[in-house]
């Protein structure tokens, strides 16, 4: 789709229903931005103006670009993500960033996803514009995917908890750490609370 459609959309949003927009993966930029032969920061910009509100950290699975090759190798690499959420800080907006879990990584994959993230709020933060507002992980869903079957390592609910408390330990520039009851169900996400996470996940569509 042009990259006009999506900017008429944010603006028939807005006029009828003055709601805050959270929404467009990375990916989705960097296909608009192929779409329209534009520099992502001019999309980003362009959509910001037209009603995009923040971005959701959607499609980092886990930024480690030997993971990525083997379960997403037709996403953007771990640089690009980094690349479009700092774009989209710069003009203004606000981001929230994701690891997705047990797909095959080891837990240094896990720290490295996690110092990337660090890293990029802390350029941000220097530049005084747009950040990370808050850091959510959670472990893979393969039910009813081509992934169901395959041999690897989803992880427990004690892995859940220890991932939570290092991303609090590790993100110390990240003001909210969330919890995925999603996928973790709100039992074991109300027990998260007390393992470093401040915030709650939402309605999503």
């Amino acid at each position: 789709l042009p990259l006009d459609w999506y900017l008429e959309l944010l603006r028939f949003i807005k006029e009828r229903h003055p709601i805050h927009v959270h929404g467009f993966s990375a990916s989705e930029v960097e296909m608009m931005a192929k779409v329209s032969k534009l520099p992502v920061d001019e999309v980003l910009r362009m959509l910001h103006q037209a009603g995009l509100d923040s971005m959701p950290g959607a499609g980092a699975e886990v930024l480690v670009d030997a993971v990525r090759d083997f379960i997403a190798p037709k996403k953007i690499d771990s640089a690009r993500w980094v690349e479009i959420h700092e774009a989209a800080h710069e003009v203004g907006m606000l981001t929230t960033a994701t690891l997705m879990y047990g797909v095959g990584e080891v837990w240094e994959d896990r720290l490295e996803h996690m110092l990337k993230l660090r890293a990029a709020q802390e350029r941000s933060l220097a530049r005084g514009a747009g950040r990370f507002t808050a850091f959510i992980t959670w472990s893979f869903q393969p039910s009813l995917t081509e992934m169901q079957d395959w041999d690897i390592d989803l992880g427990t609910g004690m892995d859940y908890l220890k991932m939570t408390a290092l991303s609090r330990v590790v993100l110390d520039n990240f003001e909210n750490v969330q919890v995925s009851y999603v996928t973790q169900g709100p039992k074991l996400a109300q027990v998260a609370l007390r393992f470093g996470a401040n915030d709650f996940g939402s309605l999503m569509l």
